[in-house]
């Protein structure tokens, strides 16, 4: 993923103007989630980034709304997950990389493509390892 400088890309711009609203996850939750290998996660990530995408691509503001936050919130995980911490750079970039996606860092040239190229492996290896 490249840093590319361009015109500014507002959220207005990409999705319509909606705006994410955390969603929070339960103790039970975060510790379920902190079990899970780094594959199963970024599978997950996948999951809920074609869930964005595709709310998007259909101009569902709450839907959208709700899965973008997800998703944020479970990235983040990945990210403050201390067992990745050689994995973080990748990690924050991810996030950078969703995040300009949204309208949040327009300095990013990424699609959603590009994103969901990375992580439908992840997906695949989860998958096959239930």
């Amino acid at each position: 993923l490249r840093r590319h400088h361009r015109r500014k890309t507002t959220r207005q711009d990409l999705l319509g103007g909606w705006s994410a609203h955390p969603t929070r996850m339960t103790a039970m939750d975060v510790g379920r989630w902190q079990t899970l290998t780094i594959s199963q996660q970024l599978g997950n990530i996948a999951s809920e980034f074609v869930r964005f995408r595709s709310s998007v691509a259909r101009g569902e503001g709450a839907r959208t709304d709700q899965a973008y936050a997800r998703l944020r919130e479970i990235v983040r995980l990945t990210v403050d997950d201390p067992r990745w911490t050689s994995r973080r750079h990748e990690l924050e970039r991810l996030d950078e990389s969703i995040r300009h996606l949204a309208g949040e860092l327009p300095e990013l040239e990424v699609s959603f493509d590009d994103i969901e190229s990375y992580l439908l492996p992840f997906a695949v290896v989860a998958r096959n390892h239930r």
